[in-house]
């Protein structure tokens, strides 16, 4: 009988990649939604107009994730978990009779993991212009850091002056009470507008840099955020990936005339990971709960125009992956 070599996309390096791309989604997504949590437990009434926008913008992304997007994740993540577990129960003869039924599982599961796929680049798509103009804030943020603190050292100066100027005037009118009163009562008024103007000066010093610490403070929450999110996105496509080169791979191997030796090393390369890969799954699976209270738990307006536009995008989207 003539055999033939399969082709062999996963290697040893991918499974790794796969493992650490597990790990990395549960950190990021518990990251993400501890980061969201903190951004709106932070009172409305001290942040910029800016602020509180974008944060309506990027609770309404993620409100509408967790919605459309998230449940496909767990669902991508079962799917894997119910594969590999095949190479951790089956013995290999068993697997080898197996493999025509695996790979239709495995087949029905890809359709799955691409309509997943698809969801994640409309929300990658949207964190990422979200991205860009949080970031161009950002750097609008700092620069107004850097000019409140610099205003607040010049303040600082002018009012250390103003008071001392005011503290002369007052002695010297009073010490020239006896010779001309009128002389007097111009520098105790000069000196008394200087002690005043001082401390208005000295005061609006802890106000811009109140100003610049929340401006910074606010920059980095939205910074953290995007990024969590964003490594989360990038570690479930990593996934998504593999459940489609395994699909290919098993295809491969069912074709009639494919070298037995061929199945044996795809069993073994696979299973020798296979225990480590089905906990990560396991592991994040049992968050759902925890994830979807923190996303619940955020009683933010939705932003009607943004959420309208996103679900507009997020139907085409579907109808495209129909036809």
């Amino acid at each position: 009988m003539h055999t033939f070599k399969p082709p062999s996309s996963i290697t040893n390096w991918m499974l790794d990649k796969v493992d650490t791309s597990l790990r990395r989604a549960l950190v990021c997504i518990t990251n993400a939604t501890s980061q969201l949590r903190a951004a709106y437990q932070q009172d409305v009434m001290s942040l910029t107009h800016e602020t509180v926008q974008y944060r309506s913008f990027v609770y309404s992304e993620c409100h509408l994730y967790g919605q459309n997007v998230l449940p496909s994740t767990f669902q991508l993540f079962e799917n894997v978990k119910d594969v590999i577990e095949y190479y951790v129960h089956l013995d290999y003869e068993v697997f080898r009779d197996s493999i025509l039924e695996i790979h239709d599982e495995c087949r029905k599961y890809c359709k799955y993991a691409t309509i997943a796929q698809a969801g994640y680049v409309y929300v990658l798509t949207n964190f990422k212009a979200l991205e860009n103009q949080m970031q161009s804030k950002a750097s609008s943020l700092t620069s107004c850091s850097i000019d409140s603190c610099t205003k607040a050292e010049n303040k600082r100066a002018v009012g250390a002056t103003a008071t001392g100027l005011g503290v002369l005037g007052v002695a010297v009118g009073a010490a020239l009470v006896p010779l001309d009163g009128g002389v007097t009562l111009t520098l105790s008024v000069a000196g008394a507008v200087s002690t005043f103007y001082g401390g208005t000066q000295t005061s609006a010093v802890a106000q811009d840099q109140a100003a610049a610490q929340l401006y910074a403070q606010n920059a980095a929450i939205f910074r953290q955020l995007v990024e969590s999110l964003q490594n989360f996105i990038e570690a479930v496509e990593i996934v998504a990936r593999f459940l489609s080169l395994l699909e290919t791979e098993l295809s491969g191997l069912a074709e009639i005339g494919v070298d037995q030796e061929f199945k044996k090393l795809h069993y073994h390369k696979i299973r020798g990971k296979a225990r480590g890969l089905v906990e990560r799954c396991a592991c994040f699976i049992e968050i759902k709960p925890v994830i979807q209270s923190d996303l619940q738990s955020m009683r933010e307006q939705l932003d009607k125009r943004y959420a309208a536009q996103w679900k507009t995008g997020f139907n085409n989207l579907n109808l495209e992956m129909e036809t």
